[in-house]
């Protein structure tokens, strides 16, 4: 299954073996003492890229380490860092207080202008086939560039801060949209689902802590999503899935809480507002035979979103109706008889 996902670029095994990390999508090297990620690099292409030479947590031991999966992690009783083999070499630090990261950037990458948005920080890292950015929630970025090495330098005070890449393969406006929706703070979860031979796997990636996206069922021609939060503010979330787990050329309904929802363009969707289940919209983008359902949710507690296609809905459907609208027709011809008597 991992396979098949890596092939259809949705996410991919990742492997460690004494301190090397590698998968398809991201590879680096890991100080089992220090917690130092060094040379991480991600795919552009038929290759990868150098991005960062050190990644470094201030005062960071780690207690333990672990792979599985897709994903890669370290911790201790307060600190924790995470990477997913996936197609935006996802790396993710949370703490339960504030925690400063170095990122010591490799030749050939260069970080632009510090961005405020609110109480989010960003900075885009570009080079030969890589487009990126590191974000923080709450807490603040600089730049040092005082010796021949760039660093950049985060501080978070609620703990939270991720660098993403673009995916190399997906098309450059659409994925221009897409990460500057995840570092705005709109999108706050992806899940993507495999599903063959009626088997089904997910993997989740959030942006946002106390958003989550589970699969609650994967059938024919048809899915089932949890999602929640105990926050109540509107979020845009993101279903990937490929045309073998649900054929998305046909026709779709998506229902959240059974509300049929409005098919939009990408950029409404992100720009979405409002709290009220009639705001809920959804946009679907396909990239060689990999979909993205891009959706928003107006409010929160627990939902349930239902992606179909409409030729399912129709054939479970019309055994009843059908047998009604056959009954009704046989009807006529007795009803005349009965009058010509």
């Amino acid at each position: 299954m991992t396979q098949i996902a890596e092939e259809r670029k949705m996410f991919g095994m990742l492997t460690y073996d004494d301190g090397a990390a590698e998968g398809y999508f991201v590879k680096f090297t890991h100080n089992e003492t220090t917690g130092q990620l060094s040379n991480y690099s991600v795919r552009t292409g038929e290759e990868y890229t150098d991005v960062f030479l050190t990644v470094s947590m201030e005062d960071f031991a780690p207690d333990d380490n672990r792979v599985a999966g897709s994903f890669f992690a370290q911790w201790n009783n307060s600190d924790r860092m995470m990477v997913q083999n996936n197609p935006t070499s996802l790396m993710k630090v949370s703490s339960e207080a504030s925690v400063n990261v170095s990122f010591m950037l490799a030749d050939g990458i260069e970080a632009g202008e510090v961005v405020t948005n609110g109480e989010r920080q960003t900075v885009n890292l570009t080079g030969e086939g890589v487009s990126s950015v590191i974000a923080v929630g709450n807490g603040s970025i600089s730049l040092d560039n005082t010796t021949d090495d760039v660093y950049v330098n985060v501080t978070a005070a609620d703990g939270n801060l991720f660098f993403r890449m673009m995916p190399y393969f997906a098309d450059p406006d659409t994925a221009n949209m897409m990460s500057d929706a995840v570092s705005d703070g709109r999108i706050s979860n992806e899940l993507a689902i495999l599903a063959r031979d009626g088997d089904a796997l997910s993997v989740e990636t959030a942006y946002q802590p106390g958003y989550k996206m589970e699969m609650s069922e994967v059938r024919d021609d048809g899915m089932e999503l949890e999602l929640s939060s105990d926050k109540p503010d509107g979020k845009v979330m993101v279903v990937v899935f490929d045309d073998e787990t649900l054929d998305g050329s046909q026709e779709l309904s998506v229902t959240l809480n059974g509300v049929e929802l409005t098919e939009g363009e990408l950029g409404e969707v992100l720009a979405a507002t409002g709290n009220q289940t009639g705001d809920a919209m959804y946009a679907l983008i396909e990239e060689e035979g990999t979909y993205h359902l891009v959706v928003y949710v107006p409010h929160f507690s627990t939902q349930t979103l239902e992606v179909d296609t409409v030729a399912a809905i129709t054939e479970e459907i019309c055994p009843a109706v059908c047998a009604v609208a056959a009954l009704a027709l046989l009807a006529v011809p007795v009803m005349l008889i009965r009058r010509r008597r």
